[in-house]
């Protein structure tokens, strides 16, 4: 089956959201909330949606991961201007399989 990373488009919202819940569904607290901060990340000045790719196994996206703009807070000095990276998902089946590896170093 071929895999493919490409950016993501607006039609992959929905679809991309819903991979994202089902991937933390239960993880690590009682439901989940990284599909909303994706749908909410989108809309922030400091979204770069350049770096926001999903993952595709044949035609279906079962991850992503999605970038902004931040600065790392220093007390001796100025802060320093930074991207991060949150959250990269994984639909469950797909996990441990080397995914997120790949979407990260393709995004790098």
């Amino acid at each position: 089956m071929l895999i493919t990373i490409r950016r993501e488009a607006e039609q992959d919202y929905f679809t991309a959201e819903n991979c994202c819940r089902n991937a933390f569904w239960n993880v690590y607290t009682q439901g989940c909330y990284e599909h909303f901060l994706i749908h909410s990340m989108r809309t922030h000045k400091d979204f770069i949606p350049e770096l926001s790719f999903v993952l595709e196994y044949g035609k279906k996206i079962i991850g992503g991961i999605f970038y902004t703009r931040s600065n790392i807070i220093r007390s001796d000095s100025p802060s320093v201007p930074a991207i991060t990276f949150a959250p990269v998902f994984i639909e469950l089946k797909f996990q441990r399989q080397g995914f997120g590896k790949k979407l990260i170093l393709h995004s790098i």
